[in-house]
């Protein structure tokens, strides 16, 4: 059976609707940390995660896997990790272990959500149920880790990342980020971008774009983050001509001689 995976996010009054922008944003890290789980493994996505259904009050959402390849299906482990995640970062306000960096990033801004705009969120992810209130506290190495610029082992330089643009986390108004899936590693970088990028950024989700900025890299040389200066969208496939617009655009170029004849006598000149 396909694995299932629920959560509910309240506010302190159950009379008061649930923020939008901070219901939309517990959704996108969710989900973020649901992909890197996934390709934790593989380097690559193995499953997509369909609605199965919504409630509206208290927004609860039902998700179901759909595995890409039905033979290979990890969905369970990965909802068991990331509800074992979650229940570290309740009771220890500590770093689940052999989570990414980006994970962890998403664990976190988590918790920042639980302290601006809804108060409570509950995770019912087959066999482990998880709850998380406004109370819970990251421990004071994890919040230093927050603000840390750059881990030990980890480099940073200005360089470029390619990838499609996934998702866009607007809640930190002071710190606006989207989510790229890096094509050459496989993997989701976190993208740091200034308000003044707004448009632009709107204009490349869902789309394949090239950013380019202060990259920090993991300890293996891969992407972890980027500080955005630029952002290009790159829409090179669907700029280029279809064969079909060729035709025609050199008459007679051979001379009314059959073209396989014209090719064959310029193959053997």
């Amino acid at each position: 059976m396909p694995t299932k995976f629920t959560f509910k996010v309240e506010t302190q009054d159950p009379r008061e609707p649930v923020p939008f922008d901070a219901f939309a944003e517990m959704v996108g890290h969710f989900a973020s940390i649901l992909a890197e789980l996934d390709a934790a493994t593989t380097g690559q996505p193995t499953m997509r995660w369909v609605i199965r259904n919504l409630e509206v009050g208290s927004a609860q959402v039902g998700l179901e896997a759909a595995p890409i390849n039905p033979l290979y299906d990890r969905s369970a482990y990965v909802v068991s990790q990331f509800a074992t995640g979650m229940t570290t970062v309740r009771d220890q306000g500590e770093r689940p272990e052999g989570i990414s960096d980006t994970a962890w990033s998403d664990y976190r801004a988590i918790v920042r959500v639980l302290h601006d705009g809804i108060s409570r969120v509950s995770i019912d992810a087959e066999e482990q149920s998880v709850v998380l209130t406004s109370a819970v506290q990251l421990s004071d190495e994890d919040e230093a880790l927050t603000t840390a610029p750059v881990e030990i082992g980890t480099q940073t330089a200005m360089s470029t990342v390619e990838g499609p643009l996934e998702d866009v986390f607007g809640h930190d108004k002071k710190q606006p980020s989207f989510a790229i899936w890096d094509t050459l590693y496989g993997h989701r970088v976190r993208c740091d971008f200034p308000a003044s990028m707004w448009d632009d950024v709107k204009a490349g989700v869902q789309e394949r774009v090239r950013v380019h900025g202060l990259v920090t890299f993991d300890r293996l040389g891969r992407p972890e983050r980027v500080q955005v200066r630029s952002i290009q969208v790159l829409r090179h496939d669907r700029q280029r001509p279809r064969a079909a617009a060729l035709l025609g655009l050199a008459p007679n170029l051979t001379g009314g001689v059959p073209s396989e004849v014209w090719v064959r006598r310029i193959r053997d000149a």
